[in-house]
């Protein structure tokens, strides 16, 4: 009993981590805690964590779509409809590989989700490939952890004393916020009739 409760705490807080937009600490930490400190098995206890992760984060896309929406320009919102409209041409496969590739990396992957709100895209690919990649990751992040740390205060240490870790963060946001500024119709050649601005503000 107390192992099934320790889990749902590890996924209910990694669920709460990957709503939050930005500066939040890797979920993998987490994960390696509650590994490291409760000895509770790896396999479930990171597809659990991947599986809360992935939820959290399409809270998180749709939290972008329908309050992000609302605070860009009319303007913005066409190109990052543009871009949506290009992304959803694209051949299935290719979508949820980009997105497995770099869930296996260490940038943060609030950008990504927001980005797809923003755009609009349809969210299967996304979800596939981000699970996929994050239940590799966290397994083998976990696993590293416990032979490399052996307490919370040592995982905690490396995250706050990671300078590539809060330099990622911060240029995720601004490049994020860039992005809705790219004229997406220009370089892409494509052309939103109107704008889908009138549903999304509804």
């Amino acid at each position: 009993m107390h192992t099934i409760l320790q889990l749902l705490l590890a996924w209910a807080i990694d669920f709460i981590i990957n709503v939050v937009p930005a500066f939040m600490p890797p979920s993998w930490t987490l994960l390696a805690f509650f590994y490291i400190h409760f000895h509770l098995p790896l396999l479930v206890l990171t597809i659990g964590g991947a599986t809360s992760s992935t939820l959290g984060r399409l809270v998180l896309a749709w939290e972008a779509q329908h309050w992000g929406r609302r605070i860009i320009s009319k303007q913005q919102k066409r190109e990052m409809s543009a871009l949506g409209a290009w992304l959803a041409q694209r051949p299935s496969w290719q979508i949820p590989l980009a997105v497995l590739v770099f869930s296996l990396g260490p940038v943060p992957s609030n950008a990504i989700f927001i980005a797809a709100g923003l755009a609009s895209l349809r969210m299967l690919p996304v979800v596939v490939g981000f699970w996929v990649g994050r239940v590799i990751s966290y397994t083998i992040n976990a696993y590293l952890t416990h032979r490399i740390v052996s307490t919370f205060h040592g995982i905690v240490e490396q995250y706050v004393t990671s300078v590539s870790g809060w330099i990622f963060q911060i240029v995720a946001i601004v490049a994020l916020a860039g992005f809705t500024f790219i004229p997406w119709t220009r370089i892409l050649h494509i052309q939103v009739p109107g704008t889908t601005e009138s549903a999304s503000d509804s």
